[in-house]
């Protein structure tokens, strides 16, 4: 009777059999194919190439992310030109440690900036003369004046800067524990409502300024904020302030208090700002060949 299956007899010719297929499949060759030992040079050039480029775009983007650049100051004002003659003591000479050019006659800076150009934090101050600072000859009256300031400065970029990262500051050295900012306040702004007086000569005046007048955004909403004593030469920013990646064009300095309230002038030795530098052409460029690699992967 036919069920359709091979009828396999006995148990013993059922071993026979299994016996015999697995002799079969041992002693058969394997048409499965065999992983290549020997290494293909292109293949292998392309890898090391891709992985040059990798290294280097991830280089260039650690390289960027600690990077800083001076912000140069394309103009300056304040309430007081500063002291005499017109060279020396200028508001000039607290701006601009790098490239004076735009005001080479009103300008003689005391700054060190051999250490490292590009971070002014590493800057010194190598002077203590009137003659290398912004001295102030007067001040406003706080009884009178908006928000009760006794002097003000404000730096013009040109154009709007994005990602500003730092501002350092250097307190005065000459006469340094009573003509020193000893408090002041931060503004910024892209647009001020009320346009800024246009700089003064030394030993002249442009009188009060209001920060609040539209357009300005106070920084240190928290309160008002500390700058120390200059008190030796060849030293590091008293300050150095962090912008958090503001914007702006503009920045105002709203000086509040001084050393010494009695005393008749206040100043400050140098203002620098640094910015956190656009991507260069070859990084975003190196950025787009990852992404190609990635998708051809």
């Amino acid at each position: 009777m036919l069920t359709g299956k091979k009828n396999l007899g006995s148990a013993a010719s059922r071993e026979s059999l299994i016996g015999r297929t697995a002799e079969r499949e041992h002693l058969a060759p394997s048409h499965s194919p065999q992983k290549q030992t020997s290494k293909n040079p292109i293949i292998m050039k392309c890898t090391e190439r891709h992985s040059f480029l990798v290294a280097a775009t991830l280089t260039g983007l650690a390289l960027t992310a600690d990077a800083q650049t001076v912000v140069p100051v394309t103009g300056v004002t304040g309430h007081d030109g500063g002291n005499w003659p017109s060279t020396l003591g200028h508001l000039t000479d607290m701006v601009n440690a790098l490239d004076p050019g735009w005001a080479t006659d009103d300008h003689n800076t005391g700054m060190d900036t051999s250490a490292d150009p590009s971070a002014p934090s590493a800057w010194t101050y190598s002077g203590s003369d009137w003659k290398q600072e912004w001295k102030a000859n007067s001040r406003l009256d706080s009884t009178t004046s908006t928000n009760s300031k006794i002097g003000w400065a404000a730096v013009d970029f040109g154009s709007p800067v994005a990602d500003l990262e730092n501002m350092h500051l250097w307190n005065v050295r000459h006469q340094s524990n009573t003509e020193n900012v000893e408090t002041y306040n931060i503004y910024y702004s892209n647009s001020p409502t009320a346009g800024l007086p246009t700089m003064p000569d030394s030993k002249s005046t442009t009188g009060d300024y209001d920060f609040s007048s539209g357009g300005w955004t106070l920084f240190n909403t928290a309160g008002a904020l500390s700058l120390g004593i200059n008190t030796a030469n060849n030293n590091t920013p008293q300050a150095v302030v962090a912008l958090d990646g503001i914007e702006a064009r503009y920045i105002g300095i709203e000086i509040l208090t001084a050393g010494d309230e009695t005393a008749s002038r206040v100043g400050l030795a140098q203002v620098e700002f640094t910015a956190v530098p656009e991507p260069s052409v070859a990084l975003l460029g190196g950025l787009g060949l990852l992404g190609l690699l990635r998708r051809r992967r």
